[in-house]
């Protein structure tokens, strides 16, 4: 956040990944694993069907902050009427009332005040 130069979120991940799907969720597994050693309890984990496969998302939340973990895998065609999967995955974790705050800044500034 400009105003007080501390991080409002931030979000590591890959998206259209070809890489191997047992690696990414066994990161993502261990990423939720060492929150939930620090404290953070599990509010919600939903996998939902989208284009051409689905996603699982889950959020963790410890007082105001928070940690997502995101995996999607797609079916998607190549030449040569081929499929292979691509993957979007990602963690995100950061402060809520930062996040928002740091929204706010953003439209005043687009606004010009």
């Amino acid at each position: 956040m400009p105003s007080s130069k501390r991080i409002a979120w931030i979000r590591i991940g890959k998206a259209g990944s070809t890489e191997n799907s047992k690696l990414i969720k066994a990161w993502l597994d261990e990423a939720a694993r060492a929150k939930l050693s620090l404290g953070y309890a599990r509010t919600n984990c939903t996998t939902r069907p989208a284009d051409y496969g689905d996603y699982t998302e889950c959020l963790y939340r410890k007082g105001d902050a928070y940690f997502r973990t995101y995996y999607q895998h797609q079916r998607v065609q190549g030449t040569y009427d081929r499929y292979s999967l691509e993957y979007t995955y990602y963690v995100e974790t950061g402060s809520e009332s930062r996040k928002a705050q740091y929204g706010l800044e953003q439209y005043n500034q687009k606004l010009g005040s």
